[in-house]
């Protein structure tokens, strides 16, 4: 994992993005699910090395909704393994497509090392990342679906949810079910 962060950060693709200055892997208590956002947040891991938590080290609005969606399946934000579909933090959402493309190396080569079995997109943008092959015009079309990519010759399972920010309508209400289907996924590992 050492080399995957010594690639990531002498990685110059996105030019002028501010990168993490710590892992941008958050361990949590086993890597058998992995949960990937869009990138990391610039009053967040950015400034704290910690994803989820402002400079006071309480957790901002999107880790206090993900953080009880977590009680599910009997984890917290502490407990989780975390990465981000960009490596960078993104000033502009329109960035977000190109920054994953060059990403997309990394992020793959991270969750081959972390040998994970579920991955958990956080919306719309890392799920297009990583179900690449899957068309979709509308992202409930493909939310709380399972799904199994293919890394490395090794079969893995993403059940995409929505983003858990509180300034989307769907990010807590809608999510209660997918995590009911991700607490089953989980029980079979």
């Amino acid at each position: 994992m050492k080399t995957i962060e010594k690639e990531i950060q002498k990685c110059k693709k996105c030019s002028n993005l501010k990168k993490l200055k710590c892992n941008t892997i958050s361990y949590g208590k086993n890597n058998d699910i992995l949960f990937i956002g869009e990138s990391p947040a610039e009053k967040g891991w950015i400034l704290t090395g910690r994803a989820f938590y402002n400079v006071n080290n309480k957790l901002l609005p999107t880790g206090r909704n993900l953080n009880e969606l977590l009680k599910i399946i009997d984890l917290t934000i502490d407990d989780i393994t975390f990465t981000e579909a960009c490596k960078c933090s993104i000033p502009n959402r329109k960035l977000l497509k190109e920054t994953s493309s060059n990403c997309f190396p990394f992020l793959e080569k991270q969750i081959d090392k972390l040998q994970s079995k579920i991955l958990i997109p956080l919306g719309e943008h890392p799920t297009r990342i990583l179900l690449k092959d899957i068309v979709f015009k509308r992202f409930g079309e493909v939310a709380g679906n399972i799904y199994t990519i293919n890394i490395n010759n090794r079969d893995i399972i993403v059940i995409p949810i929505y983003h858990p920010s509180p300034i989307n309508p769907k990010s807590y209400k809608n999510n209660l079910s997918i995590f009911e289907t991700i607490k089953k996924e989980c029980d079979k590992l």
